[in-house]
């Protein structure tokens, strides 16, 4: 969109101009064995062994004629069909690796299984995927471990094994020796083997969000609280009411007692949590720096969907979406690596990706009345940023 614009406002000698045709006629004829033939190079020339974050994210779309867009979880709360789209980053170098679409029907957890198989034939095997607990089921970490890859996740508190994992272990977190002081958090590990082999849990208790977590309980049991006492004259009541109350039912009169017990117990695990990693050469410290860092690849979809404006689809034929995202997915390549010389520069590394956008557009080239085309006086500010990017300034007169 708005494609022609921008070539009048840029000058730029690496292809002639497109139109928005052009631009579809382009996306279409990138074949499936390009694309998979470029990622095999792209890894293989990365080479880095590095943590590799993994997250899932929805693009929707008004077109009719996509086989692969429909209704499922929306991530950005659209009331529209939806593709989905899983994609790893590197954790050190911060550069997206692959990415792989998907129906918008099918659950993250449901495709990980086949993104892990796509991943070991493009050649990435000795690695760590980080993944959050959306992802976490046991056939998908049972294959994960049957294929040889490490990993490193959080166990669901709703689950009984983290549960258990608390209580057995509280006791001992809480120790000056298990301070964690660059996250300000207690952390021990234990060997435990669950879904059939073993792992490493590593126990954890936050100070504020203990805190948190009993101002949450409270506020649950007030509420439930309000709610029963509105049921005087109802037969029977949900299941989630007894969680916390003693509820009797004799003669169509509700009766209801706070059951401190089971309060007391909940406020026991309040501040705790637990991840498991399938190393056992990884401190608490380490599992949890780790862990904390996947989030480079929301702020990766956040860059893909927001500065390069792929939060709706809009494209109207699937070979076209693969061929556009494609393209966007190497566009985000060079947006990260960019954003990564940024961050590195201490001159500029108060400014946000869009401020530096903003000024390299305005960097102007000037035409002379005998053809010559003449550079503008550049600002320190811009002589920066192009040092950053390693663009010779005698570069932008040719």
């Amino acid at each position: 969109m708005y494609i022609e614009d921008w070539f009048n406002q840029t000058h730029i000698n690496l292809t002639p101009k497109m139109t928005d045709i052009d631009a579809s006629r382009l996306f279409a004829s990138i074949t499936t064995q390009e694309r998979k033939e470029f990622f095999k190079q792209w890894i293989k020339h990365r080479g880095e062994q590095e943590y590799i974050a993994y997250d899932v994210s929805s693009l929707s779309t008004h077109s009719n004629n996509i086989t692969l867009a429909e209704w499922g979880y929306n991530r950005d709360q659209e009331n529209l069909p939806q593709v989905n789209i899983g994609m790893y980053y590197g954790m050190t170098t911060q550069i997206p690796i692959y990415y792989d679409v998907y129906s918008g029907s099918i659950p993250d957890k449901t495709y990980l299984e086949f993104m892990m198989t796509s991943t070991k034939d493009l050649g990435i095997t000795k690695v760590c995927f980080i993944f959050d607990r959306g992802f976490e089921t046991e056939d998908n970490l049972v294959f994960l471990h049957n294929q040889g890859f490490s990993f490193i996740t959080a166990l669901p508190l709703s689950r009984v094994d983290a549960l258990r994992l608390i209580d057995e272990n509280k006791s001992r977190v809480r120790s000056v020796s298990n301070w964690i002081r660059e996250y300000d958090v207690y952390g021990v590990a234990c060997e435990v083997e669950l879904f059939g082999f073993k792992l490493w849990a590593h126990i954890y208790h936050d100070s504020e969000k203990q805190a948190f977590d009993e101002r949450e309980l409270y506020g649950c049991v007030d509420r439930l609280r309000s709610e029963l006492g509105k049921m005087r004259g109802a037969r029977g009541v949900p299941r989630r009411y007894r969680d916390f109350f003693v509820v009797e039912d004799q003669q169509s009169v509700l009766s209801f007692e706070l059951d401190a017990a089971l309060v007391d117990v909940r406020l026991g695990r309040a501040g705790f949590f637990v991840l498991l990693c399938s190393r056992g050469d990884l401190s608490s410290g380490d599992v949890l720096g780790l862990y904390r860092g996947r989030d480079v690849v929301e702020k990766g979809f956040c860059g893909f969907k927001g500065g390069l404006d792929f939060r709706r689809v809009r494209t109207h034929f699937v070979r076209t979406l693969e061929g556009k995202l494609f393209v966007g997915f190497l566009a985000l390549i060079l947006r990260s690596y960019m954003w990564c010389l940024v961050r590195g520069n201490v001159e500029l590394k108060r400014l946000t990706f869009d401020k530096v956008l903003l000024e390299l557009e305005k960097i102007r080239v000037v035409s002379m009345s005998d053809m010559r085309q003449v550079l503008l006086p550049l600002t320190k500010l811009q002589k920066t940023i192009l040092t950053t990017f390693k663009v010779p300034i005698e570069a932008l007169n040719t």
